[in-house]
């Protein structure tokens, strides 16, 4: 499920094509940073995400299986 208000937070940038986001997030497993970068990715803008190293591996493990569900892998 897309979060609800992902249009209000994307579109309060000017993100376009080629352009590079970062997002930042402590666990990388709440679902509004992965709703974003899957958004940006969409739009074809290359994504990065700082995270915390104690929880990359459960964060990876999450995104993977949220993009994967999301048709974003």
């Amino acid at each position: 499920m897309q979060h609800e208000n992902l249009n209000i937070i994307v579109s309060g940038y000017d993100l376009r094509p080629g352009g590079t986001i970062i997002i930042v997030t402590n666990s990388g497993i709440n679902a509004v940073p992965i709703e974003v970068a899957l958004e940006c990715k969409k739009r074809s803008l290359h994504v990065s995400a700082l995270t915390n190293l104690k929880q990359i591996g459960r964060a990876f493990l999450t995104f993977e299986r949220y993009a994967t569900f999301r048709g974003g892998g």
